[in-house]
C-alpha cells in the first residue's frame, strides 16, 4: 500500500513533465488510446469522486459565512474569463467553432487540482474546497446558458444532454464524496482517498492522453489560425492567475484567502471541457479546450513561483501583527 501511495505522489509531483508527455502520446499514437473513449465518463466520475472526499458540508459553512471571497472567485472564473475569451475569440478569429471552444475553455468548472496547489502553498482549503463543490455543482446548468447566451444560435447546445452528462460525470460524484467524508466525519478523507488517490492520477493520464488523440489531425496540420489559437489560450490561462492575485490584493485578504483566490481564478477543468467538445461540437472545438492542458499545471508552478516572494512577505507581515496584537492583549 505505501508503494501505491508513493506512486501516486509521484505522478502528483511530476504533472508539470506527464501532462506534456500525455498530449505526445495521444497525438503520435491517436489509434492506440482511442479504444479507452468509451471509459471517459465514467473515469471522470472516478476522478471527481476521489478529489471530493477531502470536502465536507462544513467547508461550505465556513465558506458561505464570509462569502465573498468566493463568489469573487467564481464571477471571475465563471464570467469574466468566459467573456474575455468570447470577446478576444471575436477580435481574431471568424470560424465560430473555433471561437466556441476558447468560450467551453473558460465556462467549464474549476479544476480539482487547484486544491494540490494551494495546499502546496498553505492557502486556505475551506474556502478553496467550498468554491470548487459550488463550481462543480453548478457547472450543468452554467456550461450550456453560458454557451447559448455567449454563442446564441451560432452553435447548437444540446443544452439537456449536456446537463445530463455533467451531473454524472461532476456533480453527482462531487455531493457523494462530500457527503460521505461527511458522514464519516473525515475518515474518509483519511483512509479511502488516500487508496483512490493514485488511481485517480492515472485515470487522469489516461483521460488527458484519450482526449488529446483528437488534436492529431490538428497538430500535424497547424495552420496560423491554428496557432494564433495556442497564444491566445496562452494569453488567457495566464491572466487568470494575475485576475485572482490582484482581486485578492485589492480586498485586502489574508494570505491564506489570497492564495486561494490566485489558483480559484485560473484552473480549469479542461477534461471535462473535452468531453463536452468530443460529445456536443465539432471537432475543432475541441482544439482550443485541450490546449489548455498545455498551460495547467505548467502556469500553476510559474506563477505560484512568482507571487511565491509575496506570499511570504504577507506571512511574515500577519505574523507580525499577530505579535503586536498579542503583546497589547498581554499587557
Amino acid at each position: 500500500m505505501e508503494a501505491w501511495q508513493k506512486f501516486g505522489s509521484f505522478i502528483s509531483r511530476n504533472m508539470i513533465v506527464i501532462v506534456p508527455l500525455c498530449l505526445v502520446a495521444g497525438i503520435f499514437f491517436p489509434a492506440f488510446f482511442q479504444r479507452f473513449a468509451p471509459y471517459v465518463s465514467p473515469m471522470f466520475a472516478v476522478i471527481t469522486f476521489q478529489g471530493s472526499l477531502s470536502n465536507d458540508f462544513g467547508n461550505l459553512k465556513r465558506t458561505f459565512s464570509h462569502p465573498l471571497p468566493m463568489i469573487l472567485a467564481i464571477l471571475i472564473s465563471q464570467l469574466l474569463m468566459p467573456v474575455l475569451g468570447w470577446a478576444m475569440g471575436h477580435l481574431f478569429f471568424t470560424d465560430t467553432d473555433l471561437i466556441c471552444g476558447i468560450v467551453l475553455e473558460y465556462t467549464v468548472p474549476i479544476a480539482v487540482t487547484s486544491t494540490m496547489w494551494v495546499s502546496l502553498y498553505e492557502g486556505n482549503m475551506s474556502l478553496t474546497l467550498g468554491t470548487l463543490l459550488i463550481s462543480t455543482c453548478m457547472a450543468p446548468f452554467t456550461i450550456p446558458a453560458t454557451l447559448q447566451l455567449l454563442m446564441g444560435a451560432t452553435v447548437e447546445v444540446d443544452a439537456a444532454g449536456m446537463i445530463l452528462d455533467m451531473l454524472f460525470m461532476i456533480a453527482i460524484p462531487a455531493l457523494l464524496g462530500t457527503a460521505l467524508n461527511d458522514r464519516t466525519k473525515g475518515r474518509a478523507k483519511q483512509q479511502i482517498s488516500p487508496v483512490l488517490a493514485p488511481l485517480a492520477r492515472i485515470l487522469t493520464i489516461l483521460v488527458i492522453t484519450t482526449n488529446s488523440t483528437s488534436l492529431s489531425t490538428f497538430i500535424f496540420n497547424l495552420t496560423p489560425e491554428l496557432a494564433g489559437v495556442l497564444v491566445l489560450i496562452g494569453f488567457l490561462a495566464s491572466s487568470g492567475y494575475v485576475w485572482g492575485f490582484l482581486a485578492a490584493r485589492l480586498m485586502h485578504l489574508k494570505r491564506a484567502d489570497a492564495v486561494g483566490m490566485t489558483f480559484l481564478c485560473a484552473m480549469k477543468n479542461i477534461s471535462a471541457g473535452a468531453i463536452i467538445a468530443q460529445e456536443y461540437f465539432p471537432a475543432i472545438t475541441l482544439f482550443p479546450v485541450m490546449t489548455g492542458t498545455l498551460f495547467n499545471q505548467f502556469f500553476a508552478a510559474l506563477f505560484g513561483k512568482l507571487f511565491g516572494r509575496t506570499f511570504r512577505s504577507m506571512q511574515a507581515e500577519e505574523a507580525r501583527q499577530a505579535l503586536v496584537e498579542k503583546r497589547a492583549q498581554d499587557s
